[in-house]
């Protein structure tokens, strides 16, 4: 998805498996990294789950990583949103260009700096403003508005502060009936799952797709750890670079050429990043789907341990006005 023609809510890559044979759609969202073309050292060892102690190497199954991120989740302070506010959130992302044998212009890899305000509701405008390259995009959100005969979209959600858009239907930027234990979370993740991939990649990406840019209740964000915890086919990657210079602890899952990551902190394990990375291990073989089982051929040109795509949230909050900072 093309982060200039298509920014309203999703701040998912451009391509998300173009050319590699699924269609993985989204990530997470947080304080990230950027893996100048490494992916990450394989963690297999386990420990049991507890505190880690200042020195203790990280050495843990992607489980124990994911339940260690619940409890992270779950002891956060919760926010109370209201329908009439915002929530804000500023963010960077780096992007590669389309994979090889696509068919599709492959653009130069490039950075986004945005801001976002989105309505808690969904009720009221939105508002994006974002750098990517050279271009700049500074407009409304007002999803589902019905257009007066004649009159173009652009010219609705032009910016002008004094005249925001009404009666919009946009997504709630605050989900407050999600699951609150880890077995109605997986249950809540295979069934709002949507694409093409096996049920086990889809879920997956669906916590990802489900938290980005979006206020979640410590207690669901503690569920969907906990639920992620119990898929297949994860495993650690440990030293990640992080876009500030530090290292993350990541659970991946590999699926047709592209392992999709979640980043932790590896002393606090608050989620601090997303990223996509080329991977060419086939040792995950998950059940159902139209392309489950289906063998992979690395397209000619792509690079293993590449990273296609990262993306990190730079700052959060709640606001009573769009283009107000917290």
């Amino acid at each position: 998805m093309n982060e200039l023609s298509a920014p309203r809510r999703s701040r998912a890559p451009l391509f998300l498996a173009g050319g590699l044979g699924t269609v993985l759609a989204g990530a997470a969202a947080a304080v990230l990294l950027l893996g100048g073309g490494t992916g990450g050292t394989a963690v297999p060892t386990a420990t049991p789950d507890g505190p880690v102690a200042p020195g203790e190497p990280v050495l843990m199954s992607a489980g124990q990583v994911l339940t260690r991120a619940s409890h992270a989740a779950g002891a956060r302070p919760a926010l109370n949103p209201k329908p009439g506010q915002y929530l804000y959130f500023a963010s960077k992302s780096h992007q590669q260009g389309l994979s090889a044998g696509t068919g599709q212009q492959a653009p130069e890899p490039f950075d986004t700096t945005r801001q976002i305000w989105l309505s808690v509701s969904g009720k009221n405008a939105g508002l994006i403003d974002q750098k990517s390259g050279g271009d700049r995009i500074h407009e409304w959100l007002c999803d589902g508005r019905s257009l007066p005969e004649g009159q173009k979209k652009e010219k609705l959600v032009a910016f002008d502060p004094a005249h925001p858009p009404t009666g919009c239907a946009n997504e709630p930027a605050h989900l407050p009936n999600l699951p609150v234990t880890a077995a109605t979370a997986l249950k809540w993740l295979y069934d709002h799952s949507q694409g093409g991939n096996p049920p086990d990649v889809q879920a997956f990406t669906t916590v990802g797709d489900t938290i980005r840019e979006r206020y979640i209740a410590p207690r669901s964000l503690a569920a969907l750890f906990a639920a992620a915890a119990k898929l297949p086919g994860t495993k650690v990657y440990r030293d990640v670079p992080t876009l500030a210079g530090g290292k993350g602890i990541a659970v991946g899952q590999t699926f047709n050429g592209l392992r999709q990551e979640l980043i932790f902190d590896p002393k606090t394990f608050q989620l601090i990043g997303e990223r996509q990375v080329r991977d060419f291990d086939t040792s995950f073989r998950p059940k159902g789907g139209k392309t489950a089982g289906t063998s992979f051929t690395p397209e000619p040109g792509t690079r293993e341990g590449e990273v296609v795509y990262a993306s990190a949230e730079t700052a959060f909050g709640l606001v009573d006005e769009p283009g107000t900072t917290p």
